[in-house]
């Protein structure tokens, strides 16, 4: 079998450095999406969308913002969703976490979308 022939899951994902956070104290990894199982992915990717398309909408509840924060939190690593923080480092998370674990994603995604559409 040639190198082409084979599926190498390690150079995919093997060599992907954990996403881990210091708060309070205390070291946190963020499950990275290659780990979710298919809820989480459905999940985080529900509930990233909304927030997405919500989080700038000056007519959406903070309530439910913190929430939908909450959960994502949770999604990532349900230890570190049980700590009180503020909000603001709650969307520093998952700026981070973006950043880090779905930029490349999120890249490989618009450069697929200019392929198909020519734009």
């Amino acid at each position: 079998m040639s190198p082409t022939d084979t599926l190498n899951l390690d150079e995919l994902f093997g060599t992907a450095k954990p996403v881990k956070i210091l708060v309070k104290g205390a070291t946190y990894e963020l499950l990275r999406p290659e780990g979710f199982s298919p809820v989480q992915y459905q999940k985080f990717a529900k509930l990233f969308e909304q927030w997405t398309k919500n989080h700038l909408d000056a007519t959406t509840d903070p309530t439910v913002l913190d929430g939908m924060m909450t959960e994502i939190i949770e999604t990532l690593n349900h230890r570190l969703s049980e700590l009180e923080m503020p909000f603001g480092w709650k969307v520093k998370i998952l700026e981070f976490y973006t950043e880090e674990a779905l930029q490349d994603k999120l890249e490989k995604g618009k450069t697929a979308v200019k392929n198909q559409t020519g734009a």
